[in-house]
């Protein structure tokens, strides 16, 4: 089973090509990256201690989506140690 960011190596690219083939995120992609951010915030720890297994993986998606919105602004963005760009 990969860790967390090798799973992250995997999914985010994969999440910043499907919204470039759509034209980059739109208004509502970045206030769904917004709202799972808050939610990764209060509720993210079964992603870093396991736990319910629908829970994380349902996290893991909000986490992908949120960090591939991410990686369209300036600089793109960081997160343990891996860093996404269009740059």
């Amino acid at each position: 089973m990969l860790n967390l960011t090798d799973r992250l190596n995997v999914e985010v690219p994969k999440q910043i090509e499907m919204l470039k083939t759509k034209g980059g995120p739109d208004d509502a992609d970045r206030q769904h990256a917004v709202t799972a951010c808050k939610r990764i915030g209060k509720e993210g720890k079964p992603l870093l201690f396991g736990g319910d297994d629908v829970k994380s993986e349902e996290l893991f998606r909000e986490l992908v989506f949120h960090l591939a919105v991410s990686a369209f602004v300036p600089g793109g963005v960081r997160f343990f140690g891996l860093h996404w760009s269009l740059e």
